[in-house]
């Protein structure tokens, strides 16, 4: 029961801060009044930028096996098999729009995290110590982040020119 009025009170803060604009900053504050940090919020971007990578890579698989299948195709329901293939050949562009779409988000996600970082270590104004080891755990973090952003960035590069190559091959 409290969680169910923890999920409404959460959803009906969410619609508030995109009622005000659709803010991102709105956002992560009202996220965070219910204990939903931007790191949190990132982890859930990449998951789902990764979850739309393996969705299109099988897409894309599927794909490959009906036009392999029209390439040796030896007669018979032609228009069929090309209603098919521009199926399939559709989904891979969907999956392709939702890999870029989690990438963008995570692009958001993770650039808001990071300034809200660099804007902290201004905090420590007490301790230098703390305020250096925040810095060094920012820069190791910024770094495998950057990482992750380049092999996300390095898969979907490959996704378009496949999308090319079939449109141009099979005149979708």
């Amino acid at each position: 029961m409290k969680q169910a009025k923890k999920t409404i009170v959460c959803a009906a803060g969410m619609m508030v801060a995109l009622a005000a604009g659709g803010c991102q900053s709105a956002y992560y504050k009202t996220m965070e009044t219910f204990g939903v940090h931007k790191r949190d919020i990132l982890v859930d971007k990449v998951e789902e930028a990764r979850d739309a990578q393996n969705e299109a890579k099988e897409q894309f698989a599927s794909a490959l096996e009906e036009f392999s299948s029209v390439v040796n195709f030896q007669g018979g329901e032609l228009e069929k098999k090309y209603k098919t293939l521009n199926s399939e050949y559709e989904r891979c562009k969907s999956r392709a729009a939702a890999v870029n779409g989690r990438l963008t988000d995570v692009k958001r996600v993770g650039k808001a995290l990071f300034a809200e970082w660099e804007k902290e270590l201004d905090s420590y104004k007490t301790s230098e110590s703390l305020r250096r080891t925040s810095q060094t755990l920012l820069n190791q973090t910024q770094n495998q982040y950057d990482k992750l952003v380049a092999a996300m960035e390095k898969a979907e590069s490959r996704i378009q020119p496949v999308l090319d190559a079939l449109a141009t091959r099979y005149c979708f």
